[in-house]
C-alpha cells in the first residue's frame, strides 16, 4: 500500500512541476519571442486510476480484517463470562469486570444513603497504602446485573466517581515494558523495580512477593517470564504484586491499585505493568498518585491487534510524562 502511495505521489508531483512550468511561460512577456520546444506531457490517467483502485481495495481488505478481529475479541469475552458466571459480568461498556461490585470515589460514606435505600450494599472501605487513595466497594442489589447497577448508581450518586472493577489480562509480550525499564534505569541500574503481574515460580529469585487476589501468591508462567526478563535487564531489587493468584476475577483494577500502592510504599522507583484492559478511573488515579511521588510506571500496549480498543493503562497518554 505504501509503494502505491509513493507512486501516486511521485506522479502527481511531476504533473505539478509541469503545470508550474507552463504557467511561468504564459506569464513571460510575449515580446521576448522565446521559442521553446513543445513538452510532451506524460499519460498519467491510467497510473493514478490504477493506484487509487489499489488503495481502495487495500482499505476494504483492512476493514474486513478489523471487523473479523473485533468479532473474535467479542467471542473471547463472551466465553470468559460464560465460563465464570459466578465471578465475572459485563459492565456498562461491555467489558469484563468482577461480578456484582462497583468502586466508588469522591463521596463520603454518609452520602451513600440513596444507594443503600435502593438496595446497594457497602462491602468495604479501602485505604490504599502508599498512595493516599480512599474508595468504597459497593455491592449491587440482589438480582441486578452489573451494567444496570452501574447506571443506577451513577444516577443515584451524581457527585461520585463510579467504576466497575475492570479485569486486566496479561500481555502476550513483556518486551516493551522491560526495554523501557532498562532505559529508565540506564543511569542507575540498581533502581528497585516493582512488578504488577502474576507471581514468579520458585526458580526466579525476587526480593519479595505479596498477594492481592484470592489464592495469591501463586506461581504463573507470565510472572516468571517478566521477572526473569527484569533480572536479565539488570533491574535492582525486584518486588512482585501478584494480582491474579487463583482468582477467577484476578487482574482486577482494585487489586492492581492495591498492588501499586504496596510497591510504592516498599520503595520501588520503577513499576512495570504488563497487563491490559479497559480504562478505569480508580487505576488511573492510583497511577497518577504514584507518578506524583516520582515513581516511573511502565505499561504494556497489548497485542490484540488493530480491532482492539485502546489498551489501558498504557493508553493514558496524558499521564506518561
Amino acid at each position: 500500500m505504501l509503494n502505491a502511495f509513493y507512486l501516486m505521489s511521485e506522479t502527481l508531483m511531476r504533473i505539478f512541476t509541469l503545470l508550474c512550468a507552463g504557467l511561468a511561460l504564459l506569464a513571460a512577456p510575449l515580446a521576448a519571442q522565446v521559442a521553446l520546444p513543445r513538452v510532451q506531457l506524460p499519460q498519467v490517467g491510467p497510473v493514478v486510476g490504477g493506484t487509487l483502485d489499489t488503495l481502495h481495495e487495500t482499505r476494504a481488505d483492512l476493514r474486513r480484517s478489523i471487523e473479523r478481529l473485533a468479532r473474535q475479541r467479542l467471542r473471547t469475552i463472551e466465553r470468559l463470562v460464560q465460563r465464570n458466571p459466578d465471578a465475572i459480568e459485563l459492565d456498562v461498556a461491555g467489558e469484563p469486570a468482577r461480578k456484582g461490585e462497583l468502586l466508588v470515589m469522591d463521596v463520603s460514606e454518609d452520602s451513600l444513603g440513596p444507594a443503600l435505600d435502593a438496595g446497594f450494599i457497602l462491602l468495604s472501605r479501602e485505604e490504599v497504602e502508599g498512595l493516599g487513595l480512599s474508595l468504597m466497594r459497593v455491592g449491587a442489589p440482589a438480582g441486578m446485573e452489573l451494567a444496570e447497577a452501574q447506571e443506577t448508581l451513577i444516577r443515584l450518586l451524581p457527585n461520585a466517581q463510579i467504576s466497575a472493577d475492570s479485569l486486566h489480562f496479561q500481555s502476550g509480550s513483556a518486551g516493551g515494558p522491560i526495554l523501557a525499564v532498562t532505559a529508565q534505569g540506564s543511569s542507575n541500574r540498581a533502581a528497585p523495580v516493582g512488578m504488577i503481574d502474576g507471581a514468579p515460580g520458585s526458580s526466579v529469585k525476587v526480593a519479595e512477593t505479596r498477594g492481592f487476589a484470592e489464592g495469591a501468591p501463586y506461581p504463573s508462567h507470565h510472572g516468571s517470564s517478566v521477572a526473569s526478563l527484569l533480572a536479565h535487564a539488570g533491574a535492582g531489587t525486584i518486588r512482585v504484586a501478584d494480582v491474579y493468584g487463583t482468582d477467577k476475577a484476578g487482574g482486577n483494577a482494585l487489586a492492581m491499585t492495591k498492588g501499586l500502592g504496596w510497591l510504592v510504599s516498599r520503595g520501588s522507583k520503577v513499576v512495570t505493568i504488563s497487563l491490559v484492559g479497559p480504562r478505569n478511573a480508580v487505576l488511573e488515579r492510583a497511577i497518577r498518585a504514584a507518578q506524583r511521588k516520582g515513581v516511573v510506571v511502565v505499561a504494556a500496549v497489548g497485542n490484540d491487534g488493530p480491532a482492539a480498543p485502546p489498551a489501558y493503562p498504557a493508553s493514558m497518554r496524558e499521564s506518561w510524562r
